[in-house]
């Protein structure tokens, strides 16, 4: 489980998240919706470590990642993350990108592929892509990473429902079966109809959706 407790993080004089506690279980999805730049974004990277919290813990399976004396960078977190720009290595194709985030996937990184529409781009090169087909790669990537924990941000946006409802049965059905902890945060609240829980991030203060 990741859990977080107390945290709190300010630019300057904008508070950005005050005091902000929630729990990440395995097998479950945690939703977050709320408006751009209501936080949402600064929280998921204080917990992929890739930000630090000017106060708070965040332990992942009891143990410390984030505390006053000690940060542990993203690669020590067993997470892995979906960004609402795609980070694909340029200088990898699409197969290649996949081969090196994951290593006992392999044989369902084909089946991912198929079931995204994407197994005949597989030795493309990201600047190839469109930007639809970037996001969608991205997610399968995220999803084969031999992580536990899943940590996605507006990983759908501006796509056409179709595509939405096709990628949310994926991210389900991979995530139920791994018993992946995900963390799915988005502006719009019908993405996260399959969530467990909900909260809504208002001016930094988190609140379970009434």
């Amino acid at each position: 489980m990741i859990k977080v407790e107390g945290v709190a993080k300010s630019y300057g004089s904008i508070k950005v998240l005050d005091n902000v506690s929630l729990e990440i279980k395995a097998g479950k999805t945690v939703g977050i919706v709320g408006p751009s730049g209501s936080g949402k974004t600064t929280l998921l990277r204080v917990i992929a470590g890739l930000d630090t919290a000017d106060r708070g813990i965040v332990t992942i399976d009891g143990i410390p990642a984030s505390i006053p004396e000690l940060v542990i960078g993203p690669s020590g977190r067993n997470i892995s993350a979906v960004f609402q720009v795609p980070a694909l290595w340029p200088h990898m194709t699409v197969q290649e990108n996949l081969d090196y985030v994951h290593t006992r996937e392999r044989g369902n990184a084909k089946g991912l592929m198929e079931s995204v529409g994407l197994s005949m781009l597989v030795d493309r090169n990201p600047s190839e892509l469109s930007g639809g087909e970037a996001r969608r790669v991205s997610i399968v990537r995220g999803l084969l990473a031999d992580r536990k924990y899943l940590l996605m941000d507006e990983p759908l946006v501006n796509l056409n429902p179709q595509l939405k409802s096709m990628l949310h049965e994926v991210i389900m059905e991979w995530t139920v079966g791994k018993r992946m902890g995900v963390l799915y945060i988005t502006h719009d609240r019908k993405e996260l109809d399959y969530a467990d829980i909900v909260y809504v991030l208002s001016h930094g203060l988190l609140e379970t959706e009434s």
